[in-house]
């Protein structure tokens, strides 16, 4: 059982990086943001690292005690879609022309880091003995901003009736993961508030894949499949060879 833990807990931070592969790779080819709401992508990055946070604050106590390695592997998952957000929303800040959503970016994380490396470490503190409500306290915010950041998403999907620079297949896949995090972090025994944002994006982000695939154009491909410049050239040369015959 301690081995098909450990597998699962691999699966689902590796696949976490290549899901998100999808949605970098979309951002890269539209080279624009159209679609997307920042503040989903704002306070998804608050949720992630509030719901890291919590998992160590629940651990801390304990942390040398036992093997290192299964201490750290419930940490690691939890930390992949934090840092792939964080990706995701640098991305955005390169491809967005807004400046009052440029200037938003960067007084978030500005504010992000200070939380971190100031507050969290002085609540760890004041909370000696109390570890696991300092922990289910944060994860259940972490479940309100898991809340707050799919209302601005769904809303905007809503109104455009389409993913535009949005993944349908990083989504999909996203959806599929949170249910292996939510048995991954079960069987770890850790508090249920942990898996709480999880079930929320689990069903959020189904309505949205549900709801932009009975809004689509059927001609429309999930993944945009692209020439290449050998293929092109192929193609050129046919085109003028033919040009030439007529």
């Amino acid at each position: 059982m301690e081995i098909l833990n450990q597998i699962l807990g691999w699966v689902i931070i590796v696949g976490t990086f290549i899901t998100y592969g999808f949605q970098y790779k979309k951002l890269y080819d539209n080279k624009d943001v159209n679609g997307i709401n920042d503040n989903m992508l704002l306070l998804g990055c608050a949720s992630s690292l509030l719901n890291l946070l919590g998992i160590i604050s629940s651990n801390v106590d304990d942390f040398n005690q036992g093997n290192l390695y299964f201490k750290l592997l419930p940490l690691i998952q939890l930390f992949s879609p934090w840092i792939c957000l964080q990706i995701n929303y640098y991305m955005y800040y390169i491809y967005e022309t807004d400046p009052k959503k440029l200037s938003k970016y960067k007084v978030f994380n500005i504010l992000l880091i200070l939380f971190t490396i100031t507050i969290f470490p002085i609540l760890i503190l004041c909370s000696n003995g109390y570890h696991d409500m300092l922990s289910d306290l944060l994860n259940v915010s972490s479940g309100i901003l898991s809340v707050a950041m799919w209302i601005p998403q769904i809303k905007t999907t809503y109104m455009e009736k389409q993913e535009g620079s949005l993944s349908l297949i990083s989504i999909g896949c996203h959806a599929l993961g949170c249910v292996m995090v939510i048995i991954f972090q079960l069987i770890e025994k850790e508090n249920f508030s942990v898996v709480i944002p999880y079930i929320i994006a689990l069903l959020c982000e189904g309505w949205i894949v549900c709801y932009c695939l009975l809004n689509r154009d059927n001609n429309i491909p999930l993944i945009d499949l692209e020439y290449s410049s050998i293929d092109s050239s192929i193609d050129n040369s046919e085109h003028h060879g033919l040009s030439d015959n007529d």
